[in-house]
């Protein structure tokens, strides 16, 4: 997959350079505000201003030695009043880069021009209460956040909590699920420098693609982990997978009076997921298992090709006598007794890995010559 990708899942990339976590803790209408202009003409709400002056952080809790108490809190905060601050600098619409900034800046300054807002204030003062209010604002979001039951991560939370009340209001475009299950994926695309769908682009091998969804996976998965939050049993089943795999697609083992067989690939169907097989058995599995209104999969779908599910194939008799045999084929969402049964699967096979190795005679070996003799005994006759 070239070298910005490796396969191997040891080798982690560090963040890009000025990939730094970027979290609109705007008002609704600044957040889904979506911009026309290239990204790389976007104003970084994340750079800081250009008199070495840092970001206001009035609204940050302090202790007794003046000391910021929550370094996370302070970045939030001074995001979010970092494009008004950047207005309030401003000399004129061209110190601010191109994009939906100074698309916002020309508008604002337009209004005031006709006495629409800002009356009886500069504009940089009236930027910098803006600011102050915005800050104000996020840091009680904050605090609102960390106390939720959402998630662990706050910032998660955070947006969660505004996809709730867009909801509410019936401007949601995005379920609180959905807004969660998408800042996981931006957090493990930040960490990779990538995204996923580019990666799952420009890969052409199937085993490949299983290897990339599952290293995404695995990456959300130890968030979780790190933050307090608990695991789905889809990114369960995803974490068991891909410490199985290795860093490889699949696995297959076929020997004489032994089959245990096992196979890890990647279903692009929809919005993708791994498909895990063993024998009659199979574990369909996406990153998010949650469906598009915010509820849990019940199992009761014709088709759950978005949600985990395990899925047990059988050959009986025909009740009805017109066939030998009949296939019957079982389907459930996919819960914590699914996943158990998952890892003893991956476990057989690591166990006879294992076996196989302690039992395999190399050159050298002692009797490994006889076996060898025994082997070939009458071929040449």
């Amino acid at each position: 997959m070239g070298e910005d990708f490796p396969l191997d899942p040891n080798q982690v990339e560090p963040p890009q350079e000025g990939q730094a976590d970027h979290h609109e803790a705007d008002v609704q209408s600044d957040e889904t505000a979506q911009s026309d202009d290239s990204q790389g003409s976007e104003f970084n709400e994340n750079e800081q201003p250009t008199d070495g002056e840092p970001a206001h952080l009035d609204t940050v809790d302090h202790n007794e030695d003046g000391r910021i108490e929550d370094i996370d809190k302070a970045r939030v905060v001074a995001e979010a009043g970092a494009k008004y601050r950047a207005m309030a600098r401003a000399k004129s619409e061209y110190d601010i880069p191109a994009g939906k900034l100074r698309n916002q800046y020309k508008v604002r300054m337009d209004n005031r021009a006709y006495g629409a807002e800002g009356r009886g204030v500069s504009a940089k003062e009236m930027f910098e209460r803006e600011a102050e209010s915005v800050e104000q604002y996020t840091g009680e979001q904050y605090e609102e956040a960390r106390s939720s039951s959402y998630s662990h991560d706050v910032e998660k939370a955070m947006r969660m909590m505004r996809a709730e009340g867009a909801r509410k209001t019936n401007l949601a475009e995005k379920t609180p699920l959905e807004a969660g299950n998408q800042y996981d994926l931006e957090r493990a695309e930040k960490e990779l420098g990538i995204s996923l769908a580019d990666v799952l682009e420009r890969t052409t091998e199937a085993s490949d693609k299983a290897v990339t969804f599952l290293r995404f996976s695995h990456l959300i998965a130890e968030h979780y982990r790190k933050v307090g939050d608990d695991l789905s049993p889809s990114l369960e089943a995803l974490d068991l997978a891909y410490k199985f795999t290795g860093g490889w697609g699949h696995k297959t083992l076929q020997e004489y009076s032994h089959n245990k067989w096992v196979q890890v690939a990647f279903d692009g169907d929809k919005n993708g997921a791994v498909s895990i097989t063993k024998g009659a058995e199979k574990w369909q599995i996406p990153m998010f298992d949650d469906d598009a209104k915010g509820y849990r999969h019940t199992g009761t779908y014709a088709r759950p090709r978005d949600f985990a599910y395990y899925e047990l194939t059988k050959l009986e008799s025909d009740p009805d006598g017109q066939f030998d045999r009949v296939q019957i084929r079982k389907t459930r969402s996919l819960g914590p007794a699914d996943v158990a049964n998952l890892q003893r699967v991956f476990g057989e096979v690591r166990e006879y890995d294992a076996h196989k190795r302690e039992n395999t005679l190399y050159p050298g070996d002692d009797g490994f010559a006889e076996a060898l003799a025994d082997i070939n005994y009458g071929r040449d006759l």
